[in-house]
């Protein structure tokens, strides 16, 4: 759209916010539309029977296990590993899932990342995911607070949703699996945005006594999921009932050394974009673009 060109990176031509167009599912005429009332009914019922545990049990992340009734079986991910062959990987795949006490730095495109990293991580209640603010400073969201700056806050200003974190003790580093998703805002993944926290900031936030690297991860989900603009959680889990499943590629790439590499924050964002460092949109195109392009976009 013409208007919104403002909003495409010169040289590479991405417009990293743009939502994706989509058809509208035709269902009455879906020539799979008892599979789809089949699945539907299937999964709606496996929410309906969780409902007790909302009350029985305090100890289990029940937000979680509510919204994941509809998610689980319906994502088939693609793990890889820099240096893992694949034959090692399903003999073992646990061994090579994401680790307590490692900082990740994950790029952000859709709600639907926070679900993947729950299959993905050795342990998934251990995971903190953490979203840096314009002003560099970083704070850390719960499963339920990063869907609802996702989906309702158009992720412009995650102060309003998480806590703010100025040091992580050893004890907790040891204790979690740190996901960051620098980026600090939703795109539609075809680019990683700028990063919105530096070395600096995070030098003060983690101790480099303990945090000596980081390691990028890079979730891509179906084009038709990204949320960059958010939106209703229910239309996406509903989307994805019909679509009967979600593929998400998850590359775990080579560490950086926040010691030895002057520009280790660079590198991983190239690293996030699939080493290729010519399809980078403009550092210029952050929060503060993005907050104008959503303004625009909604007249």
């Amino acid at each position: 759209m013409e208007k919104f060109t403002n909003w495409r990176d010169k040289g590479t031509g991405i417009a990293p916010f743009q939502p994706p167009t989509t058809q509208k599912e035709a269902i009455f005429f879906n020539k799979s539309i008892i599979t789809n009332i089949i699945f539907s009914i299937i999964y709606l019922t496996r929410c309906i029977l969780l409902v007790p545990l909302l009350v029985l049990s305090p100890f289990i992340n029940l937000r979680l296990l509510f919204l994941t009734g509809f998610t689980s079986g319906r994502i088939k991910i693609d793990y890889q590993v820099n240096g893992i062959k694949r034959s090692q990987l399903s003999k073992d795949p646990q061994r090579y899932h994401l680790q307590k006490g490692y900082l990740y730095v994950v790029n952000y495109s859709s709600v639907l990342t926070a679900v993947v990293l729950q299959y993905v991580a050795q342990d998934n209640r251990s995971i903190k995911y953490l979203i840096p603010s314009e002003s560099n400073d970083l704070y850390e969201l719960t499963f339920l607070q990063f869907v609802n700056f996702t989906m309702s806050g158009q992720s412009l200003d995650v102060t309003q949703y998480g806590t703010q974190i100025k040091e992580i003790s050893n004890k907790d580093w040891a204790r979690y699996t740190w996901c960051l998703f620098a980026e600090g805002t939703c795109s539609n993944g075809k680019s990683i945005l700028p990063f919105e926290i530096g070395k600096a900031s995070l030098e003060l936030i983690f101790d480099d006594s303990i945090c000596t690297e980081v390691i990028p991860v890079t979730i891509k989900v179906n084009n038709s999921l990204v949320t960059p603009l958010g939106g209703s959680s229910w239309r996406l889990l509903w989307s994805l009932i019909l679509k009967h499943k979600c593929l998400a590629k998850v590359k775990v790439h080579e560490a950086h050394s926040l010691i030895n590499e002057m520009e280790a924050l660079d590198g991983v964002r190239e690293s996030l974009n699939d080493g290729d460092k010519y399809k980078l949109v403009s550092k210029s195109l952050g929060i503060v673009e993005k907050r104008k392009f959503v303004n625009e976009f909604r007249k």
